[in-house]
Protein backbone atom coordinates (compact mmCIF):
# COMPACT_ATOMS: atom_id res chain seq x y z
CA UNK A 1 0.00 0.00 0.00
CA UNK A 2 1.23 3.13 -0.73
CA UNK A 3 -0.45 6.54 0.32
CA UNK A 4 0.63 10.48 -0.98
CA UNK A 5 -0.81 13.30 0.70
CA UNK A 6 -1.96 16.98 -0.84
CA UNK A 7 -3.32 18.64 2.35
CA UNK A 8 -3.22 22.17 2.77
CA UNK A 9 -0.43 23.27 4.18
CA UNK A 10 0.83 19.85 5.01
CA UNK A 11 -1.75 20.11 8.03
CA UNK A 12 -4.88 18.03 7.21
CA UNK A 13 -5.02 14.06 7.55
CA UNK A 14 -6.04 12.52 4.19
CA UNK A 15 -7.44 9.50 6.47
CA UNK A 16 -7.61 10.38 10.09
CA UNK A 17 -6.12 7.67 12.18
CA UNK A 18 -4.53 6.11 9.28
CA UNK A 19 -2.15 8.62 7.53
CA UNK A 20 1.15 8.51 9.54
CA UNK A 21 2.21 12.66 9.21
CA UNK A 22 0.32 14.81 11.32
CA UNK A 23 2.90 17.59 10.79
CA UNK A 24 6.28 18.22 9.19
CA UNK A 25 8.59 21.21 10.10
CA UNK A 26 11.58 22.71 8.66
CA UNK A 27 14.43 24.81 10.24
CA UNK A 28 16.39 25.97 7.14
CA UNK A 29 20.25 27.10 7.10
CA UNK A 30 21.19 28.64 3.68
CA UNK A 31 24.59 27.02 3.94
CA UNK A 32 23.62 23.42 4.80
CA UNK A 33 22.68 22.03 8.15
CA UNK A 34 18.46 22.31 7.78
CA UNK A 35 16.73 20.63 10.44
CA UNK A 36 13.85 18.36 8.87
CA UNK A 37 10.99 16.99 11.84
CA UNK A 38 7.99 15.49 11.49
CA UNK A 39 5.08 14.33 14.25
CA UNK A 40 3.37 11.15 13.86
CA UNK A 41 -0.16 10.73 14.03
CA UNK A 42 -1.04 9.16 17.90
CA UNK A 43 -2.94 6.66 16.04
CA UNK A 44 -1.36 5.05 13.76
CA UNK A 45 -0.67 1.60 14.31
CA UNK A 46 1.59 -0.11 11.84
CA UNK A 47 3.46 -2.53 12.58
CA UNK A 48 7.24 -1.29 12.49
CA UNK A 49 10.25 -0.38 12.30
CA UNK A 50 9.70 2.75 10.36
CA UNK A 51 11.96 3.60 8.03
CA UNK A 52 12.46 7.62 7.10
CA UNK A 53 13.68 9.12 4.17
CA UNK A 54 13.50 12.81 3.64
CA UNK A 55 13.79 13.42 -0.28
CA UNK A 56 14.21 17.52 -1.73
CA UNK A 57 13.14 19.18 -4.35
CA UNK A 58 11.72 22.70 -5.84
CA UNK A 59 8.05 22.34 -5.94
CA UNK A 60 5.13 21.52 -4.06
CA UNK A 61 3.83 19.05 -6.80
CA UNK A 62 3.96 15.50 -5.84
CA UNK A 63 4.17 13.86 -8.95
CA UNK A 64 7.04 15.72 -9.79
CA UNK A 65 10.39 14.30 -11.45
CA UNK A 66 12.61 16.50 -9.10
CA UNK A 67 12.72 14.72 -6.02
CA UNK A 68 15.92 12.94 -4.36
CA UNK A 69 16.97 11.97 -1.43
CA UNK A 70 19.09 14.26 1.06
CA UNK A 71 20.99 10.67 1.54
CA UNK A 72 20.14 7.54 4.14
CA UNK A 73 17.21 6.37 5.44
CA UNK A 74 17.04 6.80 9.42
CA UNK A 75 14.75 4.39 11.18
CA UNK A 76 12.62 5.29 14.66
CA UNK A 77 13.25 8.52 14.85
CA UNK A 78 11.96 12.27 14.48
CA UNK A 79 14.48 14.45 12.22
CA UNK A 80 16.81 14.28 9.83
CA UNK A 81 19.69 16.86 8.84
CA UNK A 82 20.26 17.86 5.39
CA UNK A 83 23.94 19.12 5.01
CA UNK A 84 23.94 20.39 1.62
CA UNK A 85 23.59 23.77 0.37
CA UNK A 86 20.38 23.49 -1.68
CA UNK A 87 19.73 27.32 -2.50
CA UNK A 88 21.14 30.06 -4.71
CA UNK A 89 20.41 33.14 -5.92
CA UNK A 90 17.53 35.02 -4.62
CA UNK A 91 14.79 32.50 -4.86
CA UNK A 92 14.00 30.50 -1.80
CA UNK A 93 11.88 27.15 -3.78
CA UNK A 94 13.51 24.43 -1.28
CA UNK A 95 10.92 21.78 -0.43
CA UNK A 96 11.06 19.14 1.95
CA UNK A 97 8.82 16.01 2.15
CA UNK A 98 9.22 12.40 4.47
CA UNK A 99 8.77 9.05 2.80
CA UNK A 100 7.75 6.37 5.61
CA UNK A 101 8.38 2.83 4.89
CA UNK A 102 6.51 0.94 7.62
CA UNK A 103 5.63 -2.90 8.10
CA UNK A 104 2.31 -2.77 6.31
CA UNK A 105 2.75 0.05 3.41
CA UNK A 106 4.57 2.92 2.61
CA UNK A 107 3.38 6.76 2.91
CA UNK A 108 4.48 10.13 1.84
CA UNK A 109 4.10 13.41 3.59
CA UNK A 110 2.78 16.61 1.92
CA UNK A 111 5.74 18.95 0.73
CA UNK A 112 6.87 22.08 3.09
CA UNK A 113 8.87 25.08 2.19
CA UNK A 114 11.39 26.83 3.87
CA UNK A 115 9.52 30.21 4.90
CA UNK A 116 9.66 29.83 8.41
CA UNK A 117 8.76 27.90 11.43
CA UNK A 118 5.37 28.38 13.06
CA UNK A 119 5.06 27.38 16.54
CA UNK A 120 1.61 25.00 17.81
CA UNK A 121 -0.82 27.70 18.14
CA UNK A 122 0.12 29.89 15.12
CA UNK A 123 0.30 26.24 12.89
CA UNK A 124 -3.36 25.57 14.20
CA UNK A 125 -3.99 29.26 13.67
CA UNK A 126 -2.78 29.09 9.66
CA UNK A 127 -4.58 25.64 9.65
CA UNK A 128 -7.76 27.76 10.05
CA UNK A 129 -6.90 30.94 8.03
CA UNK A 130 -6.24 28.35 5.11
CA UNK A 131 -9.41 26.56 5.21
CA UNK A 132 -11.52 29.85 5.67
CA UNK A 133 -9.46 31.19 2.38
CA UNK A 134 -9.85 27.95 0.08
CA UNK A 135 -13.69 27.83 1.53
CA UNK A 136 -14.30 31.25 -0.08
CA UNK A 137 -12.26 30.26 -2.96
CA UNK A 138 -14.71 26.94 -3.74
CA UNK A 139 -18.00 28.25 -2.52
CA UNK A 140 -18.35 32.17 -3.91
CA UNK A 141 -16.14 33.88 -6.01
CA UNK A 142 -13.35 31.80 -7.78
CA UNK A 143 -13.07 29.74 -11.17
CA UNK A 144 -11.33 26.44 -10.88
CA UNK A 145 -7.73 26.36 -12.83
CA UNK A 146 -4.53 24.85 -13.15
CA UNK A 147 -0.91 26.02 -11.61
CA UNK A 148 1.82 25.75 -14.12
CA UNK A 149 5.34 26.00 -12.28
CA UNK A 150 7.97 26.69 -15.01
CA UNK A 151 11.22 25.08 -14.60
CA UNK A 152 13.99 27.08 -14.01
CA UNK A 153 16.66 24.47 -13.66
CA UNK A 154 17.55 21.05 -15.01
CA UNK A 155 19.15 19.85 -18.83
CA UNK A 156 19.67 23.36 -20.88
CA UNK A 157 17.26 23.29 -24.48
CA UNK A 158 19.95 22.72 -27.09
CA UNK A 159 17.29 23.76 -29.84
CA UNK A 160 17.07 27.11 -29.03
CA UNK A 161 19.36 28.36 -26.28
CA UNK A 162 22.74 30.06 -27.41
CA UNK A 163 25.20 27.67 -26.26
CA UNK A 164 27.80 30.49 -24.55
CA UNK A 165 25.20 33.18 -23.38
CA UNK A 166 22.32 30.56 -22.83
CA UNK A 167 19.87 33.65 -23.87
CA UNK A 168 16.75 31.63 -25.29
CA UNK A 169 16.42 32.34 -29.05
CA UNK A 170 13.25 30.80 -30.11
CA UNK A 171 10.05 31.51 -27.81
CA UNK A 172 7.91 29.19 -29.85
CA UNK A 173 10.17 26.04 -29.13
CA UNK A 174 8.02 22.88 -28.78
CA UNK A 175 10.85 21.24 -26.66
CA UNK A 176 10.98 23.45 -23.68
CA UNK A 177 8.18 25.73 -24.53
CA UNK A 178 10.80 28.84 -24.54
CA UNK A 179 11.89 28.87 -21.33
CA UNK A 180 15.25 27.21 -21.85
CA UNK A 181 15.03 24.21 -20.26
CA UNK A 182 14.30 20.87 -21.28
CA UNK A 183 10.07 20.09 -21.08
CA UNK A 184 9.43 23.67 -20.18
CA UNK A 185 7.41 22.45 -17.56
CA UNK A 186 6.02 20.68 -14.07
CA UNK A 187 3.12 18.65 -14.86
CA UNK A 188 -0.24 21.06 -13.79
CA UNK A 189 -1.60 21.08 -10.54
CA UNK A 190 -5.34 20.86 -10.90
CA UNK A 191 -8.13 22.59 -8.38
CA UNK A 192 -6.20 26.12 -8.06
CA UNK A 193 -8.60 28.40 -7.87
CA UNK A 194 -7.73 32.01 -8.43
CA UNK A 195 -9.80 35.08 -7.54
CA UNK A 196 -9.98 37.17 -10.52
CA UNK A 197 -10.48 41.18 -11.00
CA UNK A 198 -12.28 42.39 -13.48
CA UNK A 199 -10.57 42.35 -17.14
CA UNK A 200 -8.52 45.49 -17.87
CA UNK A 201 -6.47 46.26 -20.91
CA UNK A 202 -5.56 47.86 -24.05
CA UNK A 203 -4.84 48.38 -27.26
CA UNK A 204 -1.98 50.64 -29.20
CA UNK A 205 0.33 50.69 -31.49
CA UNK A 206 3.26 49.43 -30.81
CA UNK A 207 6.60 51.66 -32.05
CA UNK A 208 9.00 49.16 -32.17
CA UNK A 209 7.31 47.50 -35.33
CA UNK A 210 5.11 44.84 -33.59
CA UNK A 211 2.12 46.75 -35.08
CA UNK A 212 -1.07 47.19 -33.19
CA UNK A 213 -0.70 45.42 -29.59
CA UNK A 214 -3.49 44.17 -27.49
CA UNK A 215 -2.87 43.44 -23.73
CA UNK A 216 -5.20 42.55 -21.27
CA UNK A 217 -4.51 41.83 -17.36
CA UNK A 218 -6.07 40.94 -14.43
CA UNK A 219 -5.38 39.94 -10.67
CA UNK A 220 -5.57 36.82 -9.04
CA UNK A 221 -5.61 35.97 -5.77
CA UNK A 222 -4.29 32.54 -4.85
CA UNK A 223 -3.85 30.78 -1.77
CA UNK A 224 0.00 30.29 -0.25
CA UNK A 225 0.07 26.82 -0.24
CA UNK A 226 2.21 26.22 -3.50
CA UNK A 227 5.02 29.38 -4.32
CA UNK A 228 4.20 30.73 -7.01
CA UNK A 229 6.91 33.22 -9.46
CA UNK A 230 6.82 35.34 -12.34
CA UNK A 231 6.23 33.29 -15.63
CA UNK A 232 4.42 30.82 -14.04
CA UNK A 233 1.10 30.55 -15.53
CA UNK A 234 -2.77 29.74 -14.42
CA UNK A 235 -5.17 28.05 -16.76
CA UNK A 236 -8.46 28.82 -16.59
CA UNK A 237 -10.18 25.60 -16.76
CA UNK A 238 -13.54 26.84 -18.23
CA UNK A 239 -12.00 28.69 -20.91
CA UNK A 240 -8.66 27.22 -21.31
CA UNK A 241 -7.10 30.88 -21.05
CA UNK A 242 -3.45 30.93 -19.84
CA UNK A 243 -1.91 33.65 -18.21
CA UNK A 244 1.41 34.38 -17.26
CA UNK A 245 2.01 35.80 -14.02
CA UNK A 246 4.18 38.40 -13.80
CA UNK A 247 4.00 40.86 -10.09
CA UNK A 248 3.64 38.51 -7.34
CA UNK A 249 2.37 40.29 -4.07
CA UNK A 250 2.38 38.61 -0.84
CA UNK A 251 -1.23 39.74 0.60
CA UNK A 252 -1.08 37.94 4.15
CA UNK A 253 1.57 36.03 6.20
CA UNK A 254 1.85 34.86 9.64
CA UNK A 255 5.69 35.43 10.75
CA UNK A 256 6.98 35.30 7.42
CA UNK A 257 4.80 32.33 6.36
CA UNK A 258 2.66 33.54 3.23
CA UNK A 259 -1.06 32.64 3.75
CA UNK A 260 -2.20 34.55 0.48
CA UNK A 261 -0.52 35.65 -2.89
CA UNK A 262 -1.78 38.01 -5.69
CA UNK A 263 -0.09 37.65 -8.87
CA UNK A 264 -0.37 40.17 -12.12
CA UNK A 265 -2.08 37.68 -14.75
CA UNK A 266 -1.33 38.55 -18.58
CA UNK A 267 -3.70 36.55 -20.87
CA UNK A 268 -1.63 34.84 -23.28
CA UNK A 269 -1.92 35.35 -27.12
CA UNK A 270 -3.83 32.26 -28.54
CA UNK A 271 -1.12 32.06 -30.91
CA UNK A 272 1.59 31.21 -28.15
CA UNK A 273 3.21 27.90 -27.44
CA UNK A 274 1.65 27.62 -24.20
CA UNK A 275 -1.46 26.28 -25.68
CA UNK A 276 0.18 23.48 -26.71
CA UNK A 277 0.59 22.25 -23.70
CA UNK A 278 -1.54 19.81 -22.78
CA UNK A 279 -3.28 19.09 -19.37
CA UNK A 280 -4.49 15.35 -19.34
CA UNK A 281 -7.64 16.30 -16.86
CA UNK A 282 -9.10 18.49 -19.20
CA UNK A 283 -9.09 15.74 -22.09
CA UNK A 284 -10.00 12.86 -19.89
CA UNK A 285 -12.67 14.57 -17.17
CA UNK A 286 -13.29 17.72 -17.96
CA UNK A 287 -16.76 17.11 -15.15
CA UNK A 288 -14.50 16.83 -12.60
CA UNK A 289 -12.96 20.32 -13.13
CA UNK A 290 -16.59 21.68 -12.56
CA UNK A 291 -17.77 19.18 -9.66
CA UNK A 292 -17.79 22.62 -6.96
CA UNK A 293 -20.45 24.43 -8.80
CA UNK A 294 -22.94 22.12 -8.49
CA UNK A 295 -22.87 21.86 -4.80
CA UNK A 296 -25.53 23.67 -2.85
CA UNK A 297 -24.94 26.08 -1.14
CA UNK A 298 -26.17 26.13 2.10
CA UNK A 299 -25.87 29.74 2.78
CA UNK A 300 -28.81 30.32 0.29
CA UNK A 301 -32.95 30.07 0.84
CA UNK A 302 -34.13 27.97 -1.72
CA UNK A 303 -35.68 29.89 -4.43
CA UNK A 304 -39.48 29.00 -4.00
CA UNK A 305 -41.44 27.35 -7.10
CA UNK A 306 -43.87 29.68 -9.03
CA UNK A 307 -47.25 28.90 -8.41
CA UNK A 308 -49.93 27.89 -10.90
CA UNK A 309 -52.62 30.47 -11.62
CA UNK A 310 -55.06 28.56 -12.96
CA UNK A 311 -58.48 29.07 -11.28
CA UNK A 312 -58.79 25.72 -10.40
CA UNK A 313 -55.25 26.00 -8.15
CA UNK A 314 -56.79 29.66 -6.82
CA UNK A 315 -60.10 27.88 -5.61
CA UNK A 316 -58.47 25.32 -3.52
CA UNK A 317 -55.90 27.75 -2.31
CA UNK A 318 -59.34 30.19 -1.27
CA UNK A 319 -61.12 27.26 0.18
CA UNK A 320 -57.82 26.25 2.22
CA UNK A 321 -57.69 29.43 3.79
CA UNK A 322 -61.00 29.30 5.24
CA UNK A 323 -60.64 25.97 6.56
CA UNK A 324 -57.77 27.51 8.45
CA UNK A 325 -59.29 30.82 9.35
CA UNK A 326 -62.26 28.62 11.18
CA UNK A 327 -60.33 25.91 12.93
CA UNK A 328 -58.49 29.20 14.69
CA UNK A 329 -61.71 30.29 15.47
CA UNK A 330 -62.82 27.74 16.88
CA UNK A 331 -59.78 27.18 18.80
CA UNK A 332 -60.22 31.46 20.37
CA UNK A 333 -63.75 30.37 21.81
Amino acid sequence: MSVTATPLFAIANPAEGHFPFDRVTVDFIVDGGARIAWEINRHFVDDGPYTFTVQVGHTTLDDSDDWEDIGGSVVDTYYDIDTSKRIFGKTLDVHYRVKLVSGEGSYTSAAVNCYGHLDKRDWLLAKELFRLENLRHQKFTSPSGFLIKARRYGPICEECTDVLTEEVSKTNCADCYGTGFLNGYFTPLSAQYADVSNDSGREHLDNQGLGTVTQHNIRGRFLGITQIYSYDVWVNADSDERYYMHEIKTEAQLRGVPIVYSAELRLAPYSDIIYTLPIEEMLTNPGALWSHKSKVNTCQKPVPKPKKQDLNYLAVELEDKRRRRRKANSRTR
